[in-house]
C-alpha cells in the first residue's frame, strides 16, 4: 500500500507545468524553503489550477484504487503517423495505423488514440479523425491554457495508459504533466553512438541531417538523458512502468542507449495484417520488390544496380523519399532500365497487388530495427534478401547477405546481393517452403491477438514498478 506522505499529496494537488517532479524532488533534497516558495508562487500565479484538476485525477484515484479490472485506454506517444494529409511518416506511423484501426473496430474494451508530441502552429490542443483514432495535436510552447485543454482532451477520452515507441524528449510534456498514468515504452529502434556511426557511413545521409553529425548524435544522447530522468520521477509518484521490445537484440541496444543495465523487456513484436490468402503466388517472370521510403538510410541504389545486373528479372520500387533533393538526382539515372519500375508510394489493393506477385522482398538498408517490409512480405510467404538479420530472421526465412557498410554500390556489396538474387532466380531457395514457413511464423507471433493479449497482460500485472522479463 502506497504511503501518503505530505509532499506526495501536496505535489499531486498543485499539478502543473514541472511542479508535480520538481516538487517530490525538491522535498526528497531537503531544500524545503525553496520547495515552499515555488509552491506559493505557482499557487498564486494558477490559483484556478486544483479546481481545475482535481475532478480529473480524482477520476484516476478511483480507477486505479478501486477497479482490479479497469478498461485500458492507450495514449501513444509519437511525432508521426500514417496519412497522406500527415506526410513525412515512416515504419512508426504505418505500425500506428495497424494498431488502432485493429484495437478500435474489433468490438473489443481495449481503445487507442495518439497523442502527437511535437508542437505545431495551431492556436490551441486539437483532435481530428484520422483512420480510426483521433490525433491530438499540441501547440507549440506551454501554458495553463494548454494544459487545461490537453487534461480535458485525455478526460474525455478515458486516457489511462501511454505508450511510447521507443522515447524521444517531445514524448517529456504528457509523461511530466500526467505522471499518475501508466507508461509502456516499446523498443522498436534505440538508436546509440555505434549504430549513428553506422548510419553515417552512408555519405547521402549526412546531408539529410544538415552534414549536423555531432547534433544528431547529441540529439539520441538528450533523448536517453529524457527517459532516465523521466523514470526517476515516476518512481516517486509509484508510476507503473513497462518497457516492451520488438526483438531481444533491440533491448540490448537499449540498455546501452540509456544506459540502464535493469531493463528486461517483454516480447512485444510488431502486428501485422495476414493476408486473406490459401498460398503464396509468384509471377511467371523472376521479380523482385523494393518496399519503403526512398531515403539515403535504405540506399535505394543498390537495388537500382540489382536490376542493372538482372535484366531477365523485375524490379518494383514501391516508395518515396522524404529527401527528393537528394535521392532523386541519384535514381534519375537509372529511370531508362527497362526491367525497373517506379511505383510511387503505394498502399491499399496496389500494394497487395505487388506483394502477391513477387519473388522475393528485397531491404537494402544499413540500418533498421525489425524491417516493416520483411515482416509484410513474410504475411504474403515472401522469402526476404536482406544485409539486416534481427533476431536471426532474414536468414530463417531468406537469404542473410552480410552487413554491408558504407553505400553498398562497390562491386563486393553488390556482388553479395547478386549471388542472393541468383539463388532465388535458379531456384536453389525453395521459396515456396521458406515462405509458407515464414507466414505460418507472422500468423503466430506477429498476430493482432498476441499484441492485444501480451500488454493486457502486462498492464493488469498488480506490482508498482516492474521490469517484465523478455
Amino acid at each position: 500500500m502506497r504511503k501518503f506522505s505530505f509532499s506526495y499529496i501536496y505535489s499531486f494537488v498543485v499539478s502543473q507545468k514541472c511542479i508535480p517532479w520538481r516538487a517530490i524532488e525538491l522535498w526528497n533534497s531537503g531544500r524545503l524553503n525553496t520547495f515552499i516558495t515555488r509552491i506559493d508562487a505557482f499557487a498564486r500565479h494558477y490559483f484556478l489550477r486544483p479546481l481545475i484538476i482535481w475532478p480529473y485525477w480524482m477520476k484516476f484515484l478511483i480507477r486505479r484504487f478501486f477497479s482490479r479490472k479497469p478498461n485500458w485506454r492507450i495514449g501513444f506517444l509519437s511525432f508521426e503517423f500514417e496519412h497522406l494529409e500527415l506526410m513525412p511518416f515512416g515504419g512508426y506511423g504505418m505500425t500506428l495505423k495497424f494498431v488502432t484501426d485493429y484495437l478500435n473496430n474489433n468490438g473489443k474494451p481495449l481503445k487507442a488514440d495518439v497523442l502527437m508530441s511535437e508542437g505545431k502552429d495551431i492556436p490551441a490542443v486539437t483532435a481530428k479523425r484520422y483512420h480510426s483514432a483521433d490525433l491530438i495535436f499540441m501547440p507549440k510552447g506551454e501554458s495553463p491554457l494548454v494544459y487545461f485543454q490537453c487534461v480535458r482532451a485525455l478526460n474525455r477520452r478515458g486516457i489511462n495508459v501511454f505508450i511510447g515507441i521507443d522515447h524521444a524528449r517531445s514524448y517529456e510534456y504528457y509523461l511530466r504533466n500526467f505522471p499518475y498514468i501508466n507508461w509502456v515504452v516499446w523498443i522498436k529502434d534505440p538508436k546509440d553512438r555505434k549504430i549513428f556511426e553506422k548510419i553515417l557511413t552512408v555519405s547521402l545521409e549526412a546531408k539529410t541531417w544538415g552534414n549536423n553529425i555531432d547534433g544528431l548524435i547529441k540529439q539520441g544522447e538528450e533523448d536517453a538523458e529524457s527517459l532516465r530522468r523521466m523514470i526517476k520521477v515516476s518512481r516517486g509518484y509509484g508510476r507503473k512502468i513497462y518497457f516492451g521490445a520488438e526483438a531481444s537484440h533491440l533491448a540490448e541496444i537499449a540498455r546501452r542507449k540509456y544506459d540502464m543495465d535493469d531493463i528486461n523487456a517483454f516480447h512485444w513484436p510488431n502486428p501485422i495484417p495476414l493476408p486473406d490468402i490459401t498460398e503464396a503466388t509468384f509471377s511467371e517472370r523472376p521479380s523482385f520488390l523494393l518496399l519503403g521510403r526512398l531515403d539515403p538510410i535504405k540506399r535505394p541504389w543498390i537495388f537500382c544496380e540489382l536490376a542493372r545486373r538482372f535484366k531477365d528479372a523485375d524490379f518494383y520500387v514501391a516508395g518515396k523519399s522524404h529527401y527528393p533533393e537528394i535521392v532523386d538526382p541519384v535514381l534519375a539515372k537509372y529511370k531508362d532500365l527497362p526491367n525497373l519500375k517506379f511505383m510511387g508510394r503505394i498502399e491499399g489493393k496496389d500494394k497487395a497487388v505487388l506483394l502477391d506477385r513477387v519473388w522475393a522482398v528485397v531491404n537494402t538498408s544499413i540500418h533498421e530495427g525489425v524491417p516493416v517490409s520483411l515482416l509484410e512480405g513474410f504475411s504474403y510467404g515472401k522469402p526476404a534478401i536482406a544485409a539486416l538479420n534481427p533476431d536471426g530472421l532474414t536468414s530463417r526465412f531468406g537469404i542473410y547477405v552480410g552487413e554491408v557498410f558504407g553505400n553498398g554500390d562497390d562491386t563486393q556489396s553488390l556482388d553479395r546481393f547478386s549471388s542472393a538474387i541468383e539463388r532465388v532466380i535458379n531456384g536453389e531457395l525453395d521459396k515456396e517452403k521458406i515462405g509458407q514457413e515464414a507466414r505460418q511464423y507472422i500468423a503466430t507471433v506477429h498476430s493482432f491477438e498476441y499484441f492485444e493479449s501480451t500488454l493486457l497482460r502486462v498492464l493488469n500485472t498488480p506490482n508498482n514498478f516492474q521490469y517484465k522479463v523478455y
